[in-house]
């Protein structure tokens, strides 16, 4: 088993996506996710006949039962149209922590989950590292979608990491090519970065245009990392992304810990307020759990992701039109 195989089986995606493509309501999912009447194996329901639409579509054992000559009823079937599913994760060094339950990991167990369900459906998937502005993009369809997810997966995990005092570039003209009508564009990162030149909020501003939806998914670890923190006598802060803490050493009490918490919080609202517009959605926080291990992190997985706003949103199919 590779290290970014997600905590739950294919066939417990497979259910899961069946089983919700049978209860969520098929209205209200998005402008993104809709069906449209049209020719599949799907039946819909019945209309009359009308002049000049298709004689093949005519059920005549209904119509026999309706009653005279030529009072037909023709059968409607539910074509879906075909979802384009961008996937962009947080790439920074900052997502290989906390140690032995990284955000990275989870956020790629995440992407492959997603990928699987995808594929199943049909669908076309494109993956991206968001501050890797030299990797490669991949874009597959249908079949293929599990194992590129696979192979993007792992690479990036295997890859090494930049380091910590680098500061993040965001380059969106290579993705903005990749952006179809009505598509999907998910962020799977813990939204703690600075966004200095507004790069990232101008492509999710674009993002969110031709009808695509963008769904962001945090990622919550700072509970689990401030508590780590008091098991401690003294913290040094290292240099992080670009910013200098110089070689203070501070005394993590119940005040710093506040203090952290709210500056934390603070940067995630500025980032909800510059990204607001009428195709974005902030999905609930994935918290880390306690004590933040690789097998308790598993754990969670499993019990929270299938039940996910992410995973119902991304699943499920939208209204019929």
């Amino acid at each position: 088993m590779g290290m970014t195989d997600p905590p739950l089986s294919p066939d417990h995606l497979s259910r899961a996506r069946l089983r919700l493509r049978k209860t969520v309501p098929m209205r209200g999912v998005g402008s993104h996710l809709r069906r449209q009447a049209g020719q599949s194996l799907e039946f819909r329901d019945y209309r009359d006949y009308q002049l000049g639409d298709d004689i093949r579509r005519v059920d005549w054992r209904a119509s026999a039962r309706k009653g005279p000559a030529r009072d037909w009823v023709l059968k409607l079937f539910e074509a879906e149209e075909q979802l384009n599913l961008m996937i962009l994760v947080d790439d920074r060094a900052a997502m290989r922590l906390p140690d032995r339950a990284e955000k990275l990991l989870f956020a790629l167990w995440a992407l492959r989950a997603l990928a699987h369900v995808a594929g199943e459906a049909g669908d076309s998937i494109v993956l991206a590292r968001m501050f890797t502005s030299n990797s490669r993009i991949v874009s597959v369809s249908g079949r293929a979608c599990a194992s590129a997810a696979e192979a993007f997966a792992e690479d990036l995990w295997s890859s090494s990491a930049a380091s910590l005092d680098a500061t993040p570039v965001f380059e969106p003209n290579r993705l903005r090519r990749h952006l179809f009508p009505a598509s999907v564009v998910v962020v799977l990162s813990d939204l703690l970065f600075a966004d200095e030149d507004g790069s990232v909020g101008a492509f999710l501003k674009d993002a969110q245009k031709s009808w695509r939806q963008v769904i962001i998914q945090p990622l919550d670890t700072v509970d689990a990392e401030l508590a780590s923190l008091t098991t401690t006598g003294g913290v040094k802060v290292s240099d992080t992304e670009g910013r200098s803490f110089g070689d203070a050493v501070f005394t993590p009490d119940a005040q710093l810990v506040c203090d952290l918490r709210m500056r934390l919080d603070a940067l995630r609202a500025a980032h909800e307020n510059r990204w607001r517009g009428p195709g974005i959605l902030y999905e609930r926080p994935f918290v880390w759990p306690l004590p933040p291990d690789r097998t308790t992190l598993a754990d969670h997985f499993r019990a929270t992701f299938l039940t996910s706003g992410l995973f119902r949103a991304v699943t499920a199919r939208g209204g019929v039109v």
